[in-house]
């Protein structure tokens, strides 16, 4: 029952924040909003940001090259040490990454994507802005361990220069903003 309580307020808060985020334009480029959820061993991460902060184009692919581009990026944030690290002795595994866009064809975000790449039409309701969702899910070996997220997508994803985290952790909630230079955030 109490899994069910914090989990049921971490979506409160999540939909809070969407609809905070919604309200004030959050389409800005060079900034990922990100929503951590900490449950025991368990750690899961939500964000929302332009696609510009990972490809050099928000719409869909048009050429095999873009579409390239699309499936080299969803490669990458599969990789363990492409979004997020733990503190070390909290032994903590990237068991699963997802993504979704309304201008990428799902199959070119899927980690088993086809080989040869797949085109799709634009949308032309998205008037050459575009979002990605991603979620990404850890397990810790040692969830007392735990104590801080350190943020490598400035590294992988040089386009991103801000990262404002919206935290609920097993002894309440925090709120952080991560730079390049300020990329840790401990509790």
């Amino acid at each position: 029952m109490k899994n069910f309580a914090r989990l049921l307020v971490f979506f409160v808060v999540l939909c809070f924040f969407a609809r905070v985020a919604s309200a004030h334009g959050a389409h800005e480029h060079g900034v990922l909003l990100a929503n951590v959820f900490v449950e025991g061993g368990s750690v899961s991460i939500t964000m929302e940001s332009p696609l510009a902060n990972f490809l050099p184009f928000e719409r869909s692919p048009a050429t095999l090259k873009e579409a390239a581009l699309v499936r080299a990026m969803a490669e990458k944030m599969r990789l363990p040490q492409s979004l997020f690290l733990f503190s070390e002795k909290a032994e903590c595994t990237l068991k699963k990454v997802s993504m979704a866009s309304p201008v990428l064809d799902p199959r070119l975000l899927a980690a088993d994507a086809p080989e040869k790449p797949v085109l799709a039409k634009a949308d032309p309701s998205q008037g050459g802005h575009a979002d990605i969702d991603i979620s990404a899910e850890y397990e810790c070996r040692e969830p007392e361990e735990l104590r801080e997220l350190k943020s490598v997508i400035f590294h992988n994803f040089p386009a991103i220069h801000t990262i404002r985290l919206q935290m609920i952790l097993p002894d309440g909630q925090r709120s952080a903003e991560l730079t390049p230079k300020a990329n840790t955030v401990g509790w």
